[in-house]
């Protein structure tokens, strides 16, 4: 093997380790996040009383949104910035940028604290109040996380978020084993990890960027000892890296209409289950709206750990050959359709345990049944269609696609709750929204595919159907035992076919002159 095909081979193995380590670390922060969200749901819904278990909840359903108030700021960087080290930041402006989003952001909370001091009273103010800080804490926090994704530091980005949860665990189980159950226990233990976090994020990424600008480390110092090393000439790189830095447009317009693009796509695919959220809170009690909130939280934290994981898939997919991709795609669509008949069987001892922990929740279960599948078409289209979307440059297409269903989502929300309080219809109708996101996704994806799907289609939706009337007909024992027995017949009749479908997926990388020919698919 020659010397050339050495250096290749290295170089392959050390992306690969490099993408294994941040694939890990990645989906054990998510999934250790999410397991202790649920806990902590679990476990406060148990010991806490209904009301204060309900103003937690809306602080948490507005906890959630309090991303949206950067207006696009924090995406901006990242679009910017995503391909640099660290070190080559123009921490200068960075430094003065900075500035400038903690004095907005801090405008903001005292605006929003002003307003719950002169509008609201009781626990609703408590609430609000503690929005206004959070507000201010995740966002300067948001904006330390846009530079790690930018410029890889994504286990740094894994670390704090697992340090952030397990705070927040650990202060939750201290005052609660110590009879401490208020509300403002609740939203305080939050808002400490929130702070702490961030004070680690500035501490391991931003801080070091600092300090080099104050030790006036040149760049070239920095490209020198890189090249030496390379074997490449430190002028060329010099060159080559201060025109890139020079032709960035870092004015305000360029950084705000890049994120505020981004931001907008990815808000109105998430905002199915907050419109939900938000005409419960108006139209039931504070005590209905933390029971209903209780189910609503779990499957949206599964949603979460989902999206967060579909953050590593999509760059893969971009180095995957175009044409293995097409080939692929049928193939993963299969297997992903029996996951869901497996999947879907978690819902019966989900319910059973819960049911147990929390006999008191027992009316509110019965709706289950409907969200429990949420997460499973969002897991299909996060970590599968959607990723193919952007692989085929769809953007667009899947914003005014999600936009025109968030419309379909709010009138049928407002007509079942507002109109009927009816929440069978609302939540049956919130399943159906997600079942056309799905089908209408890959329809956009097919232009591009030109797949036969419909057969894998009707196949996932008569199992959702089989899953549905099982879930609300019969007793959850005798439904988890038919269902198993289904499933186990269906894996019988296909196994040959899930066994082919292993071995006809291929990941064949592209080559260098496909990946200089063709940036994008």
């Amino acid at each position: 093997m020659k010397w050339k095909d050495l250096r290749k081979e290295g170089k392959d193995m050390s992306k690969a380790r490099l993408f294994a380590k941040h694939f890990s670390y990645n989906t054990l922060a998510t999934l250790l996040s999410m397991a202790i969200q649920i806990f902590v749901i679990l476990v406060v819904a148990k010991f806490v009383g209904p009301r204060p278990f309900g103003y937690w909840q809306l602080y948490v359903f507005y906890a959630t949104y309090c991303g949206i108030l950067h207006a696009g700021w924090c995406d901006g960087l990242y679009l910017i910035f995503a391909g640099y080290r660290r070190e080559d930041l123009p921490w200068t402006w960075l430094k003065k940028n900075s500035l400038h989003y903690f004095t907005v952001e801090l405008l903001l909370s005292l605006a929003i604290a002003i307003w719950a001091l002169l509008t609201k009273e009781g626990p609703v103010l408590l609430v609000a109040l503690a929005l206004a800080l959070t507000v201010l804490v995740t966002n300067v926090r948001n904006y330390l996380f846009s530079l790690m994704q930018a410029t890889n530091h994504l286990v740094v980005f894994a670390k704090t978020n697992i340090l952030d949860r397990l705070i927040y665990l650990l202060v939750m189980i201290f005052c609660l084993l110590s009879g401490v159950r208020s509300l403002g226990l609740l939203l305080g233990a939050d808002l400490l990890s929130r702070i702490i976090s961030l004070g680690y994020a500035y501490r391991q990424f931003y801080r070091p960027g600092l300090a080099g600008l104050r030790r006036k480390q040149k760049p070239v110092e920095i490209k020198e000892g890189l090249a030496s090393l390379q074997g490449e000439s430190v002028k060329s790189n010099e060159k080559a890296e201060t025109e890139s830095l020079s032709q960035l447009d870092l004015s305000p317009r360029t950084v705000f209409h890049a994120g505020a693009a981004l931001l907008l796509a990815n808000l109105a695919g998430g905002l199915y289950i907050g419109v939900v959220r938000y005409f419960i809170q108006r139209n039931y009690s504070i005590e209905s709206f933390g029971r209903l909130s209780l189910m609503i939280s779990m499957a949206n934290l599964v949603i979460f750990f989902v999206n967060g994981v579909s953050v590593i898939v999509f760059p893969f997919l971009k180095t995957v050959k175009a044409e293995r991709l097409r080939a692929n795609y049928q193939s993963l669509k299969r297997l992903f359709v029996f996951a869901t008949a497996f999947l879907l069987l978690g819902y019966f001892p989900i319910r059973l345990v819960i049911s147990y922990w929390l006999p008191h929740y027992g009316e509110v279960m019965q709706l289950f049944a409907f969200v429990y599948p949420l997460f499973v078409f969002e897991g299909q289209l996060a970590l599968l269609t959607n990723s193919y979307l952007k692989a085929y440059r769809e953007e667009v297409a899947m914003l005014k696609w999600n936009g025109m269903l968030l419309i379909l989502t709010i009138l049928w929300t407002y007509c079942s709750l507002q109109l009927g309080r009816n929440l069978w219809m609302t939540f049956a109708g919130l399943l159906m929204v997600y079942m056309i996101r799905l089908l209408g996704s890959e329809w956009l994806l097919n232009r591009q595919l030109k797949l036969t799907l419909w057969p894998d289609n009707l196949r996932q939706l008569t199992i959702l159907l089989v899953y549905l009337i099982l879930a609300n007909s019969l007793s959850v024992g005798l439904g988890f035992i038919l269902y198993s027995l289904g499933l186990v017949g269906l894996a019988v009749l296909i196994r040959g076919e899930i066994k082919q479908n292993i071995r006809e997926i291929s990941f064949e990388e592209k080559s260098e002159e496909e990946r200089s020919k063709h940036g994008d698919i």
